[in-house]
């Protein structure tokens, strides 16, 4: 686990972005929380930087209106939430990635959905969406409806997680 505090002893951001010149323990997790901010932040502007910059480059070729574009990431994040820094844990702000799908030529703008989906879904999306066939055995469902229209009624209705790697790097409890 990290914690922004020095809640946690073997993973503390107070630790980390070493900030013993402060007084109190107070000063300390405050001067840790703006610096693990600050490079979270950045790592976001470069992401949009470059995805500007490709979008550019797409508009400029005419691709724009027809290439399917998805960005995802691998899991939500903490932001000092719960006082941790870290995407392992199963709360909201950790499980929920971030997905937005572009293809003008086939999703209506502005389409919406809290549908549970997991990154199994996008290959078979992606196969659906080009005009394949969805081999049986991909564990995974196509999400092309719930893009379309924003719900599917045959659609999951729950998911399973579980930390793999639980008390080895993180310790972070499989719960």
């Amino acid at each position: 686990m990290s914690s922004i505090s020095l809640r946690h002893s073997n993973r503390s951001y107070v630790n980390i972005y070493k900030t013993k010149n402060k007084a109190t323990e107070k000063e300390k997790t405050s001067a840790a929380y703006q610096e693990y901010l600050k490079r979270y932040l950045r790592c976001v502007k470069g992401v949009d930087d470059n995805l500007g910059r490709f979008f550019k480059y797409l508009k400029d070729n005419n691709l724009w209106e027809n290439t399917i574009i998805v960005y995802t990431s691998d899991q939500g994040m903490m932001l000092g939430e719960h006082d941790l820094a870290d995407k392992r844990w199963m709360f909201e702000e950790s499980i929920r990635m971030p997905l937005i799908v572009h293809y003008p030529k086939g999703i209506k703008k502005g389409i919406q959905s809290d549908e549970i989906v997991n990154n199994t879904d996008f290959v078979p999306t992606l196969i659906d969406m080009a005009g394949g066939m969805v081999p049986d055995y991909m564990q995974g469902k196509s999400m092309k409806r719930i893009l379309e229209k924003g719900k599917d009624k045959n659609w999951r209705t729950y998911t399973y997680y579980r930390y793999w790697m639980h008390m080895i790097h993180h310790d972070i409890p499989a719960i």
